[in-house]
């Protein structure tokens, strides 16, 4: 429980203020694209593996320019190049594996993306197609290559400031799981194979991680049971797939994971709503086939609807360029944004104490600047010293800690209180505290909002410890976040002051979370003395 209150550091606005200049410019918000993980999204590289999964043949491709056949599962574009367009990337994403890749491409982003792939390795044993784990080790070898051609340092720079895109799965579960596959003996359950899925997205994008990528636009599953292979005979949507419930696991898991991997921003894709959207309301996107493909199973010898605008589906599981189009719309309406609003670099079970990270092994207070430091470094790389300067002396800077430090540092465990009395503990936070905003300050924050304690002694956890079997609150602690939130609001006037042109205010978390344990009916509250979950119970 102690570990989910307000814990937090975010640079609030930064990225939004960024984005408005970016807008004004011919710079793109990131500095390439990189694309992983199936049909939806693959530019062509099944044309260099050996895999009967290609669409190198017509009638694909007839509305891409040149009127040829790239590999993409579409009859034009994908969402892949739609976005790296509207971003001012470049026009068209190239697929790795092309032999003939040209190195200049490099610089801004290729597709490792596999048509048929899954983040479930079985999922294309069968199709021989390259899976999602795999797709990583071509990403080193790009990143190898652009060493080359730039050099390590702009390698690097390149790599954590492009936008990484995912969109897998829809094969793991169509066919590993209701196709017949093996993992419906192992999960008979759809919600345990949805888990294991979860799992795989959580060592891939820590692969990325690792390997440099910052920020992660993660999709979610489409409707399955709508693309034409689903519908029942009444042309309905089939919903077997319950991509819905998988979603929403993964819209709770990325902020979690995200927490896990410092200055990176993992944004969820929506491609359910849009084509749900398209497939209740075509009417409004000038849809007038949703049901079936326009050009079936798009062999050389199959027909060719007239205009393909006007069909949802190109073949019988593929959007075309039109509904694409739509897609990509939405994700630029719904999940771009969210890379420009704000970048956290907190970490739960931190605290302005160094002593307390030992025990939480989490990135203590005084570390997350140096995570701000490399964020700086990539934002003058996107937008220019001098912006980035601007964008750091405009944002607002929003800072809690110290709970922990008194919880698990000074009553639980007692390492600080062999040292110190809690008067003399108080005044050696604040210190830290002072030592914290003046490293923010020097790095150009100017706006600073920072939130003293929560009633500790009511915490379900405290009141555990202290064996109070009435769950009453632990009165001696309340009183002593009191008297430390009093010093610190007396601390801040001072420490402004020292600081020209800085504006730095308390946040009083204290006298809200009291409220709601005292009226807990007036928050729409029932319960304040037990966490939902957890062992406080």
């Amino acid at each position: 429980m102690a570990s989910s209150l307000f814990y937090i550091l975010l640079l609030v606005q930064v990225f939004s203020i960024a984005a408005k200049r970016l807008d004004t410019t011919s710079s793109p918000r990131f500095t390439a694209i990189l694309i992983f993980g199936d049909s939806l999204l693959d530019t062509g590289n099944n044309n260099f593996i050996p895999t009967i999964v290609k669409a190198n043949h017509k009638p694909y491709g007839q509305d891409f320019p040149g009127k040829i056949p790239t590999g993409r599962f579409s009859n034009g574009k994908l969402v892949s190049d739609l976005l790296a367009s509207a971003l001012g990337i470049k026009e068209t994403v190239p697929p790795f594996l092309d032999p003939n890749l040209p190195q200049d491409e490099l610089r801004t982003g290729v597709c490792f993306a596999s048509a048929g792939s899954g983040y479930d390795d079985m999922t294309t044993a069968m199709s021989g197609v390259i899976p999602v784990s795999k797709q990583t080790e071509y990403l080193k070898q790009y990143i190898e290559k652009l060493k080359g051609a730039t050099g390590e340092t702009k390698a690097s720079d390149i790599i954590n400031g492009s936008l990484v895109v995912v969109t897998s799965g829809s094969n793991d579960v169509s066919i590993n799981y209701f196709g017949g596959g093996a993992r419906r003996l192992q999960f008979p359950l759809i919600g345990g194979y949805h888990d294991f899925l979860l799992q795989r997205v959580q060592a891939f994008v820590k692969e990325l991680y690792n390997q440099g990528c910052r920020n992660m636009l993660i999709a979610g599953l489409p409707p399955l049971g709508c693309w034409a292979a689903g519908f029942n005979m009444g042309g309905r949507c089939v919903d077997y797939s319950q991509s819905q419930s998988y979603n929403q696991k993964l819209v709770a898991m990325l902020p979690q994971l995200q927490e896990s991997l410092p200055g990176s921003k993992l944004v969820y894709a929506d491609f359910y709503t849009p084509i749900y959207d398209m497939m209740n309301n075509p009417q409004k996107y000038g849809f007038t086939v949703t049901n079936t493909g326009c050009c079936g199973l798009c062999t050389q010898f199959t027909p060719v609807c007239p205009n393909p605008s006007q069909y949802l589906l190109w073949d019988s599981v593929h959007p075309g360029e039109a509904a694409y189009r739509v897609v990509s719309k939405y994700l630029q309406d719904d999940a771009l944004p969210k890379f420009s609003s704000s970048v956290s670099f907190a970490s739960a079970g931190s605290g302005y104490d160094d002593l307390t990270t030992i025990l939480t092994r989490a990135i203590s207070v005084s570390k997350q600047p140096d995570y701000l430091k490399q964020y700086i470094e990539r934002l003058k790389r996107i937008v220019g010293k001098e912006q980035a300067q601007d964008i750091l002396n405009g944002s607002l800077v929003i800072v809690s800690a110290g709970t922990n430090d008194f919880v698990f540092n000074y009553y639980d465990i007692p390492q600080r209180n062999l040292h110190f009395t809690i008067n003399g503990y108080q005044d050696f936070v604040l210190n830290k505290l002072q030592n914290f905003v003046k490293e923010l300050y020097h790095l150009g924050c100017r706006s600073i909002v920072v939130a003293g304690l929560p009633p500790i002694g009511c915490l379900p956890l405290q009141m555990t410890v202290k064996l109070h079997l009435l769950r009453t609150c632990v009165d001696q602690q309340n009183s002593d976040a009191k008297s430390y939130n009093q010093k610190l609001a007396s601390l801040i006037p001072r420490l402004e002051s020292s600081l020209p042109e800085s504006k730095i205010i308390y946040a009083d978390i204290y006298t809200p979370l009291s409220d709601m344990m005292d009226n807990p009916h007036k928050y729409g509250l029932m319960e304040t003395r037990r966490g939902a979950v957890g062992q406080d119970c």
